[in-house]
């Protein structure tokens, strides 16, 4: 087993270096992998300890976070330029070994050119690296460990005196080559970027509101919103202002004579890296025409390589199924890219249409056009009926049935004359197309009693709380209270309640939450996990008002404690964001 050296600095990335110590240990064990901190003996010298380990290691991971090249000592120098400084040092002396140093980007950093590097560690920018992303720590670990060849069997090390053994391991994507203890990477060119980074992982979460990777340093937060006959999209700027920016319109007016409108949205960030960095932005949108009572689907895209103010989201595409287009929406969808496909990763979408529930799939391998796969139709031989109203899916970071790609998990609002409820559904990833579907509905519990009173689409996501398996966090508007319920992946896979947005106490007139929309951010308050952020829809009935309004939930928050911070409403250039008809 190769020995893997986590080469960190403690006042910039020491939240994630302990993250990857603990998933490399719990993988690897305690002999396989070296971090500073806790492989250090107490009474031992640290330097004598770090140079002989650096000397020996066979593969150094090197945890690059943002303003890892530009971080400074105390007297106001950087860091990197000082020839004694221990990082430096660690990826100096793995250089000269010429072993496998791997750069790891956390944070949404970025790669740091060759030219801000001492010449000493300059090779360090030409390095093939690995990017983890806090919303999918846990799949990203296990592709990283994949990719690095650390799950197949260690190469002898026995050899004749005076000759390097080369060894080829072979593993699907990825060639590796084994020279002495080190490793070499070659990915395969359908699964690099034109500048050898790997790709980013695709959207596993639905909803109108993301953090992709648009952004000099910190991420910035892609928002759409249904306005009518126009469907907005705005961005926060993450490193900047922080504030809110309408940066493209899509407007129906236009494109027809009879008035139509947008009443949901679902948005992601795939994998198509046009502009060879950043993944196109793709989003299905529900759109109503009221004078006929027709309703449809459509797709759009905003290529990456667009410059802020230019040309926009590409024209509508009507979403077909063997030639005809899909009518009678009557919820909102929920469109994610999975890992399923050979090559690109499918997209998956799931849609209420009247008493059925259908998931149809973009074919990113073939013939990119859309496929149904699986129906799920609600028939109510006694009692009240209940129709599903709205969508929230996921692909699970947990290995599902086939131990290779995720299950699919939705959550379903379904609402009828009697009241309404929450079911949760599970696709086995080991189902085959055509096999036997969803397996549910089971219905959501919190202490023995149902989820009850909703009033507008819940949203789910998996974040990267919990011990060893990740919890599934979800929002759920309950009339004039927002509720945040999270289910136990780690010990009794029940659902339980922990934090409550209450608007009764903040304002005379009753207001009424219609939609959120759940991310965990790549802002670590507490160093390991990303603060929860949220954008809900608001409605004042008796004004006929609505607005935007957004939270956040910050990762330090004990359970139990001070929970969501205040709303704060969304505006653009001083105003309000207002005549909300979805999200």
């Amino acid at each position: 087993m190769s020995t893997v050296f986590i080469s960190y600095r403690r006042e910039n990335t020491a939240g994630e270096a302990r993250a990857l110590f603990n998933d490399l240990v719990g993988r690897l064990g305690d002999k396989s992998v070296f971090m500073d901190v806790d492989s250090i003996a107490l009474g031992r010298d640290f330097r004598s300890v770090l140079q002989e380990t650096t000397a020996s290691c066979d593969l150094m991971l090197v945890i690059i976070g943002r303003n890892w090249a530009d971080a400074k000592d105390e007297r106001g120098r950087i860091r990197l330029e000082n020839p004694s400084d221990y990082v430096r040092l660690e990826i100096e002396t793995a250089l000269k070994r010429n072993i496998a140093v791997t750069p790891v980007l956390v944070q949404g950093a970025q790669m740091p050119a060759p030219e801000v590097l001492p010449a000493e560690i300059r090779d360090l920018a030409y390095r093939n690296g690995f990017e983890l992303g806090h919303t999918r720590w846990e799949s990203d670990v296990g592709e990283m460990i994949r990719r690095l060849g650390l799950d197949a069997p260690s190469v002898p090390t026995s050899q004749p005196k005076g000759r390097r053994r080369l060894a080829w391991v072979l593993i699907p994507g990825l060639l590796i080559a084994a020279i002495g203890g080190g490793l070499l990477l070659l990915p395969h060119r359908d699964q690099m970027s034109p500048d050898g980074s790997v790709k980013e992982a695709p959207s596993s979460h639905s909803g109108a509101f993301i953090e992709g990777t648009f952004g000099a340093r910190g991420r910035n937060f892609e928002l759409v919103v249904p306005q009518g006959n126009r469907l907005v999209h705005y961005f926060r700027d993450n490193d900047g202002d922080s504030g809110w920016h309408r940066v493209h319109e899509i407007d129906l007016t236009a494109q027809g004579g009879l008035a139509r409108f947008f009443r949901s949205a679902s948005l992601i960030q795939s994998s198509f890296l046009n502009d060879g960095i950043h993944g196109n932005l793709e989003m299905v949108a529900w759109v109503e025409t009221p004078a006929t009572s027709e309703s449809a689907l459509m797709s759009f895209f905003l290529d990456s390589r667009t410059p802020p103010g230019g040309q926009g989201w590409q024209d509508p595409i009507p979403i077909t199924l063997d030639g005809q287009p899909i009518s009678g929406v009557t919820g909102a969808p929920a469109l994610i890219q999975g890992t399923f496909g050979a090559r690109g990763r499918n997209f998956e979408l799931v849609v209420p249409q009247g008493n059925r529930l259908v998931h149809y799939f973009h074919d990113n391998d073939g013939d990119s056009g859309w496929h149904q796969v699986h129906e799920i139709v609600f028939i109510s031989s006694f009692g009240p009926r209940l129709l599903p109203q709205a969508v929230s899916l996921i692909q699970a970071k947990l290995p599902g049935g086939d131990r290779v790609h995720g299950n699919l998990e939705m959550i379903v609002w379904m609402q009828g004359s009697s009241g309404s409820t929450l079911d949760a559904w599970t696709l086995d990833s080991s189902t085959p197309p055509g096999g036997k579907g969803w397996k549910g509905p089971t219905q959501i519990t919190v202490d023995g009693q149902p989820i009850s009173g909703v009033t507008g689409v819940p949203s789910l996501i998996q974040g990267t709380f919990g011990v060893r398996r990740r919890n599934f966090e979800l929002v759920v508007p309950q009339g004039n209270r927002l509720i945040h319920y999270f289910r136990d992946n780690d010990g009794d896979s029940g659902w339980h309640q922990v934090h409550e947005i209450d608007l009764t106490a903040q304002g005379a007139l009753a207001r009424f939450f219609r939609s959120a929309s759940l991310i965990q951010s790549s802002f670590l308050n507490d160093g390991i996990h990303g603060n929860l952020e949220m954008v809900a829809w608001v409605e004042t009935p008796a004004t006929a008002e609505s607005a935007l309004m957004s939270f956040f939930l910050d990762s330090r928050t004990p359970p139990g404690g001070q929970g969501w911070q205040d709303p704060i409403p969304i505006t653009v250039d001083g105003q309000p964001i207002s005549g909300v008809t979805g999200l």
